[in-house]
């Protein structure tokens, strides 16, 4: 059987999870916890009770109900008189926004009729942004996990977070001794708030020097600064040190060098080494080779770049083969480069 209730919806103050919905911190001035949302589908109900209309509760005469952004021990004394009494009946209060979402909740009171005439104080959380709050007292009767509770109307005190002030600050930029794109000397200034970068003019310019940056520091501005251009003279670079180089020593002449083929055709590549294939004299650097032409079969011949060796492919007849190869030399500190042209005769035989 499911039961049907027909009761007055007016009288449902607010829900909360049916377990563990109303958590609060120790009874007293830090009671107020942060609400979390909560993944369930069992709710209670707190209602109103009509008995309890004898409850009141406003601000003690003096309480600061306004306080900048970034505040820190914010705490508001909270009159109160007519809650009931009893184990379970507490003095509770409801913190929301200026939507009406319910931000904290606690207990600052329990089994007390009245607060003393200097109020119970509550300890507003740190952190709060800019904005209208509403802080709603009431007494109440919790019953515990998945029953329902009883409470009073809710009597309200009104609270604000005041934008934190905006601070400015003077940048001076100083060209010192140097002038702006448009001629003028003088300095310019900028105004900026607290922590915002300044933003530097273009860069003067100055007869004789080359500008190299600012003196001070202009981002994150938290004073009144003044930053002055700073300089470095021109210098006229030294003429370079004009050194006489002798001519290049790289002689060089191709070799006749023979390749056995052992068949009419040759079967495998051969590789032929830089000193079979060339004599060289008078070089200086570390050489480099590349293959200028062939007259016949220019594709079979590879002339390593960094060795000198000669790559014969696989595939020619027997015969005779000339191979142009240019011997570079890059000479040193005393001498020129040098360049050498060796012809080298490949023979092929059976």
């Amino acid at each position: 059987a499911r039961p049907a209730f027909n009761f007055n919806l007016t009288s449902v103050l607010f829900t909360s999870a049916a377990v563990g919905g109303k958590s609060s911190g120790a009874c007293g001035a830090d009671e107020l916890s942060a609400i979390s949302d909560t993944a369930t589908n069992e709710w209670k109900l707190t209602l109103k009770d009509a008995s309890r209309s004898g409850f009141n509760a406003a601000a003690a005469t003096g309480a600061t109900l306004e306080m900048d952004e970034g505040y820190s021990g914010w705490s508001v004394p909270v009159v109160y008189s007519g809650a009931q009494t009893g184990d379970k009946e507490y003095v509770s209060v409801i913190l929301c926004d200026s939507e009406g979402s319910a931000k904290y909740y606690g207990n600052i009171a329990q089994n007390s009729a009245a607060s003393s005439d200097a109020g119970q104080m509550v300890n507003i959380p740190e952190g709060l942004a800019a904005g209208s709050y509403t802080m709603y007292v009431f007494n109440e009767k919790i019953n515990g996990d998945k029953l329902t509770d009883y409470s009073s109307v809710f009597r309200t005190i009104d609270l604000t977070v005041e934008a934190a002030p905006v601070e400015t600050y003077e940048v001076t930029f100083d060209p010192a001794g140097g002038k702006w794109k448009d001629g003028s000397t003088g300095s310019k200034t900028q105004t900026v708030e607290s922590g915002q970068a300044a933003t530097a003019p273009e860069e003067p310019t100055r007869d004789g020097f080359t500008f190299d940056g600012w003196d001070t520091d202009f981002n994150n501005v938290t004073t009144v600064l003044t930053v002055k251009a700073q300089w470095k003279a021109n210098t006229q670079p030294e003429p370079p040190t004009t050194i006489s180089k002798a001519a290049g020593t790289l002689t060089a002449k191709g070799n006749d060098v023979e390749v056995i083929s052992k068949t009419t055709r040759l079967k495998k590549v051969k590789k032929i080494s830089a000193e079979k294939a060339y004599t060289i004299g008078g070089s200086i650097g570390e050489l480099t080779y590349s293959k200028v032409k062939a007259k016949k079969k220019p594709s079979k011949f590879v002339v390593n770049a960094k060795t000198g060796k000669i790559k014969v492919k696989k595939g020619l007849k027997r015969g005779k083969y000339k191979l142009t190869v240019l011997i570079s030399d890059p000479g040193d500190n005393n001498h020129e480069a040098a360049e050498a042209q060796a012809i080298v005769t490949i023979k092929i035989r059976k």
